[in-house]
Formats: structure tokens, sequence, C-alpha cells
């Protein structure tokens, strides 16, 4: 699957960036814009996304602290089914109940490690093909 850089949500003055949309289960009318980060270790959601699609936070398979921008965050990870397009995927993502981006993180352990991509900046896209694992 190939797929266009797109501007940030709200930055329409922005260059274009590998954005991808990811479907959270239980929740496929609501696709999340996220940001392909080759510098974050995990997924990183907003927790009303886990709200909106019942998924329990009580009982996280572990938790993270990070910062993003100069704002330390810290949130319950847990594994979760993924979509982008056919592709479908469990991996852990980090739920932030006070993210203040207006899109989501992929990281390496819930994206990179699942997938063989590739950046095609000198073309604005990206190319994605699930890995067999």
């Amino acid at each position: 699957m190939i797929l266009d850089y797109v501007h940030l949500p709200s930055g329409k003055d922005s260059y274009p960036r590998p954005l991808v949309n990811v479907q959270l289960e239980n929740l496929p009318e609501a696709p999340l814009t996220c940001l392909v980060d080759s510098g974050a270790v995990h997924n990183r959601f907003p927790k009303d996304f886990a709200d909106g699609a019942g998924i329990s936070l009580d009982d996280p398979d572990d938790e993270d602290t990070f910062f993003a921008g100069g704002v330390k965050y810290t949130g319950p990870i847990v594994r979760v089914q993924l979509r982008i397009a056919s592709l479908e995927w469990e991996a852990p993502v980090c739920f932030i109940s006070d993210w203040r981006q207006d899109f989501g993180l992929l990281g390496h352990e819930g994206f990179f490690r699942w997938f063989h991509l590739c950046f095609h900046a000198v073309d604005e896209k990206i190319s994605l093909e699930l890995s067999e694992r």
C-alpha cells in the first residue's frame, strides 16, 4: 500500500508528512489521523478513543512516561486491534488523557515492528506492507 503524505489536521500551512488514518477496534467510524514517528517508542492515542471503543484501561499491561513538545505525559499501555485500510494487527497503545495534539503517533513497538515500510520523502509518499510474523 502506498499513501501520500498529507498536512497535519490543524497545520494546513505546514509541510506534508507521513500521516495515516488508523481505525481502533470497535470504533471503525472514527479513524484517528496518526503521524508515523520513528522517534516514538509506543503508539500514542488520546484516551477518548479508548473510551469511545469501550476499551478498559483499568488493568494495563504497562505504563509509559515520555516528553513531547516539552510536555510530560503518562498513560496506560494496552494491546488493541488496529487497522489501516485492509491491514490489521494487534499492538500495544499508550492512551493519554491530556494529549494536546489533534493526531496520534505510531511508534516502534506498536507499528514499525509490524510493517515493512519505506519513506519516499522525495515523492511525499510512504509505502506499507504488513510483515508476516
